[in-house]
């Protein structure tokens, strides 16, 4: 999210506010309802492609970075993180002309790219700039970087079996069309439950053959910045090995690590596992907001959780003479408590003791 950084409010505004998006009738820098604003993109292109001489702030400011670090390859310009687009008529001209908010984003970042031949010139395809611009095709030096946060983590993009993942597989196609190079910036966490158990491991491998067909080249799985999210290990060992050998067979995978992490509990384990995984295939969706109340009736169900708590405690069990082991299942029983807390039943008394467990272990674990 870096166009302020290229085009600063600080040394512009004042006497170039026609530079900054225009938003409910005013030029804004400041957040507008609750997210960033945007430049204007067309001070700086004009519908038909053409520099103005705002322009060379943006190309000067890429020039300066570039000289002060002269190794690197990829330099990103891309909008602040926010939905609104500018509102003047020039922009929602350009808009009209190439179906897309992304078109005058395209232009100047081809004109960028034409600029430094000898870089890797990237943007994010993100919000509203994530529909493709009809009639331009992407310079060979630039980079697309597809963020598909509204998507789903239960249907692969490759086969779009609901309407979030069929529009991610149509996106991604569509950039693949025009961009030899596309980067994939993939969520794997619920931002609204970073502890809750969150079964999204069965989608992988099928979204990497999909990437793999459509010109991406990278891939950047975000989980939380957050120290002690769900499975944090476990999930990034599997996404990491993956990308090393998109052929790795996840389910040996997964056998292996279960089986070096928590040793004689690893049949617990994986079976709390395939639990989670069998049970939440009944559900509508996964998403990266979802409230526990949502999967009432598939994964989160009081019947799942309760055979949850019974392996992590047959798990804790088999190495209670362990330490370090039983230190890794409280890990997950954290998890599984979370969910206890939230269930959506009448046991006030077993939610309580959850509760209790809960800021124990939290506190344990840091």
């Amino acid at each position: 999210h870096s166009s302020f950084h290229f085009v600063d409010p600080d040394l512009y505004f004042e006497d170039h506010p026609e530079y900054y998006a225009l938003l409910g009738g005013e030029r804004r820098r400041e957040a507008y309802g609750d997210m960033q604003p945007q430049l204007c993109l067309s001070a700086f292109m004009t519908i038909d492609g053409e520099k103005t001489e705002a322009f060379d702030i943006i190309k000067n400011k890429l020039a300066e970075d570039i000289a002060a670090y002269p190794d690197a390859i990829y330099w990103d310009f891309s909008i602040n993180d926010g939905y609104h687009p500018c509102e003047c008529e020039k922009c929602a001209a350009a808009c009209e002309k190439y179906g897309s908010h992304a078109g005058l984003l395209l232009l100047l970042i081809n004109a960028l790219a034409q600029e430094f031949p000898d870089k890797m010139i990237s943007t994010l395809a993100y919000q509203h700039m994530r529909t493709l611009p009809q009639g331009i095709k992407c310079e060979p030096n630039v980079n697309i970087v597809i963020a598909p946060i509204q998507t789903s983590q239960l249907y692969s993009y490759k086969w779009g079996g609901n309407d979030s993942s069929a529009q991610a597989k149509r996106i991604i196609e569509e950039w693949a069309g025009v961009c030899d190079n596309l980067f994939i910036w993939d969520y794997t966490v619920n931002f609204n439950h970073l502890l809750l158990p969150y079964p999204n491991l069965a989608v992988q491998k099928d979204n990497l053959e999909f990437y793999l067909q459509n010109n991406v080249r990278s891939i950047f799985h975000q989980g939380s910045r957050e120290q002690g999210d769900e499975m944090a290990c476990l999930r990034s060992y599997v996404l990491a090995r993956q990308l090393w050998d998109a052929d790795t067979d996840v389910n040996e995978l997964l056998a292996k690590y279960v089986a070096v992490t928590y040793k004689d509990a690893a049949p617990y384990v994986a079976e709390y596992i395939d639990a989670m995984h069998s049970a939440v295939s009944n559900a509508n969706d996964l998403d990266l907001y979802d409230e526990p109340s949502w999967h009432a009736l598939d994964y989160l169900s009081t019947i799942s959780i309760a055979k949850y708590q019974k392996l992590i405690e047959s798990a804790k069990a088999a190495v209670k003479e362990d330490e370090a082991v039983l230190a890794r299942v409280e890990e997950l029983e954290l998890n599984v408590v979370y969910a206890k807390m939230f269930e959506p039943s009448l046991d006030v008394v077993g939610k309580e003791k959850a509760f209790e467990r809960f800021c124990t272990l939290a506190e344990e674990q840091g």
